[in-house]
């Protein structure tokens, strides 16, 4: 970690306003004098740095990314993403206590990046889970923020140094009985919890609906009987969010961690169901024999599919009826006809001269000249089994902001290495191949796939393409 003055940090980030100002910390809104781009800027008085030299590490859509981290005399100075958006306590005092629902996929979104830290080694433990550290920017994404009073989970330790959190939000271990751990943040999610869905703390108002028995659960005075993880915790919200329609909550049982939730399988139990109903109603006007062995229906969603089925038979005549050569513009492109880019004619037809100021085509050796924003591996390079290779090189790469790999086996390509050691934002192909498996599913079956079940399918993935 580098030793800067505060001369040098200003050279390099200019203040642009002061955000907060308190004993134990200073924030600024500052912009680079290097890319021109809008950071935080902490100048922390009390701090842990080896919770700092973890989380450099981590690029996660959940958490507000840590760019640089400086020692400064008796300071800790720490550059951080900017996020534009607001804190759930605000939210919580605009607007009151959210929707459950809402509340729900909050809280899972949370349990994401909270089993990354947990899992570190040595885990990171937040211990100052609350509305205020958690921004919702501008796209409705949750930001967990503030590693200010974070530790690092030492086994040897029978407790916590410093007794440090938010009264009424930190579990009874974090002030001085114990050691604090993964369970700890567990505690301050379930009072968080019960904040964003009555408005009150659970020492003034339980939730008294669904979320009842995991609320009680997470704030349990004894962390041996919480939820052992946050993974487990996730589960049993995703199981409330699946079956929100029942009286009593039904905890989903694993039996090992490979097999798939409950509530994914029921899923696709009704997802099956319906497509054998959409398809004994297309085999009405098809083939009456195919009817033999399939089961029967409720009269009612016969009726709701047959609906279906016939909406999607007026789209697909009134198309055939439509003259679709001409619609589609089908001659200019069939038969043997080529477009021939030597032709005066049609380079103009095709606008290319306009083209031809934007897009500039290089050589290979020309690349390390080049600076950027977003640089693109669209080749095969580095793709499973060969995944010593990069498609350019890591000078290349720390020329560029962002970097994106199509290969999405492995996960972590030799090229997405190289922007992670260089401090780039890294994405992997992963992001994309779920992402066209999803809306493909969406347009085919003419439904939204739920964001919970995206994040499933990513995660599971991932496992797979380590």
């Amino acid at each position: 970690m580098e030793n800067v003055s505060f001369d040098e940090i200003e050279s390099k980030y200019s203040e642009l306003t002061e955000l907060n100002n308190s004993a134990k910390s200073n924030v600024y809104l500052v912009r680079s004098e290097v890319d021109g781009r809008i950071y935080i800027k902490k100048e922390l008085k009390n701090y842990n740095i080896d919770v700092y030299k973890q989380i450099m590490n981590i690029e996660n859509f959940y958490m507000a990314r840590v760019y640089e981290v400086f020692k400064c005399e008796d300071s800790l100075i720490v550059i951080e993403e900017f996020i534009n958006g607001q804190t759930l306590q605000a939210i919580l005092d605009n607007e009151g206590p959210l929707e459950e629902t809402k509340a729900i996929k909050y809280m899972i979104n949370l349990c994401s990046i909270l089993d990354v830290l947990h899992n570190l080694n040595p885990a990171v433990i937040h211990r100052d889970i609350k509305p205020s550290n958690i921004i919702i920017d501008n796209n409705g994404i949750l930001k967990l923020i503030d590693f200010d009073v974070s530790r690092v989970y030492k086994e040897e330790r029978n407790m916590d140094t410093h007794i440090l959190g938010t009264k009424g939000y930190a579990p009874p271990e974090q002030f001085g009985f114990e050691q604090t751990d993964c369970r700890s943040d567990i505690y301050s999610v379930g009072v968080m919890l019960n904040v964003l869905t009555t408005g009150k703390h659970i020492k003034e108002e339980l939730n008294e609906g669904k979320l009842k028995g995991i609320i009680k659960k997470c704030t349990n005075i004894s962390p041996d009987n919480r939820y052992s993880n946050v993974k487990e915790l996730k589960k049993a919200l995703e199981n409330v969010l699946y079956y929100k329609g029942q009286e009593e909550y039904k905890e989903t049982v694993i039996k090992s961690e490979n097999s798939e939730p409950e509530f994914i399988k029921d899923k696709y139990k009704q997802e099956e169901e319906e497509r054998v109903s959409i398809s004994l109603n297309e085999n009405k006007y098809t083939n009456e024999k195919t009817k033999k062995g399939v089961p029967k229906i409720k009269e009612k969603e016969a009726s709701n599919n047959e609906n279906l089925f016939s909406n999607k038979e007026k789209v697909y005549n009134n198309f055939k009826k439509s003259n679709e050569k001409e619609k589609l513009n089908l001659n200019k492109f069939g038969g043997k006809k080529k477009v021939n880019l030597n032709k005066a004619d049609e380079k103009e037809k095709l606008n290319l001269n306009k083209i031809d100021k934007k897009i500039s085509i290089i050589n290979y050796n020309e690349l390390n000249s080049i600076k950027g924003y977003l640089i693109i591996n669209t080749t095969p390079v580095g793709m499973f089994p060969n995944v010593d290779n990069s498609a350019v090189s890591k000078e290349v790469i720390k020329n560029f902001d962002v970097a994106v790999d199509l290969v999405y086996n492995p996960t972590q390509t030799k090229f997405l290495q190289f922007a992670t050691e260089e401090g780039k934002v890294a994405i992997g192909g992963l992001h994309m191949l779920v992402g066209q498996a999803v809306k493909s599913q969406a347009i085919f079956n003419d439904r939204e796939i739920s964001e919970e079940l995206i994040n499933y399918i990513y995660d599971d993935l991932s496992k797979d393409f380590k």
